[in-house]
């Protein structure tokens, strides 16, 4: 039992003298101390995310332009036939036109529209010009687009910003026809074409490597027709 309590007094001893000997050769730690022994390069700080910038916009948020409108020219005789059977169809617009602004809804209309009438109408050529809504899910490219009109007029696109357009392909067709119809939809970022051979409506720039505009009608008067601007016309 003595043995036990002189090793206790000497491990205590030995702690407490230790504790004395950093006590006095190891300065306190204090604020001050630290900024006396501080490193001498500068502090290093945390760097800030590089700025990511705007968003990307929506491809259809881009301005793509309009189709070029020359003078004035007579309407072709299956749609002013057309007219003589569905007058609704073919009204003076109102004297304020309002262009229809391109929003991912609206983007969104004319890919479905578009898609889903060259899905349910059987494309074939009736060699009569005459132009009408497709019978049995059957018609040519003039009924195809019509159809379209009508259907992207039932969500609401005013009548003068859907534009029959005449084109001309630049290879003919699998009969060897050239002449063809098209539809313009007419927005505020610029025209966009709805083609029975596209599945997406596209700009007007980009459906012109395929064919050359001819002739269209006016927004201002669906009765009325303009020439496109050959001078400007894609090459």
């Amino acid at each position: 039992m003595m043995f036990r309590k002189k090793i206790i007094r000497c491990g205590l001893e030995c702690i407490v003298g230790v504790l004395g000997f950093m006590a006095v050769a190891l300065p306190a730690y204090t604020p001050a101390f630290a900024m006396q022994n501080a490193p001498a390069y500068p502090m290093q700080t945390m760097p800030l995310p590089a700025s990511t910038g705007p968003q990307a916009r929506d491809p259809w948020d881009i301005p793509v332009g309009f189709i070029p409108m020359g003078r004035q020219t007579q309407a072709p005789r299956g749609f002013l036939d057309f007219c003589k059977r569905y007058p609704e169809d073919c009204m003076n617009p109102p004297a304020v036109y309002t262009p229809v602004l391109l929003t991912t809804r609206r983007m969104r209309e004319l890919n479905t529209v578009n898609g889903d009438v060259n899905a349910t109408v059987f494309f074939n050529s009736d060699y009569t010009d005459r132009w009408d809504y497709p019978e049995d899910n059957i018609g040519d490219c003039e009924d195809i687009v019509i159809e379209k009109r009508r259907r992207l007029m039932d969500m609401g696109w005013p009548e003068e910003t859907l534009l029959i357009t005449i084109v001309r392909l630049k290879e003919g067709d699998f009969a060897g026809r050239r002449t063809h119809a098209v539809l313009t939809a007419r927005t505020a970022k610029g025209d966009y074409i709805l083609d029975n051979e596209i599945n997406h409506a596209v700009p007007w720039t980009t459906a012109g490597k395929l064919f050359d505009y001819v002739m269209m009608q006016s927004e201002k008067n669906p009765r009325v027709w303009a020439l496109v601007d050959s001078s400007n016309r894609l090459q």
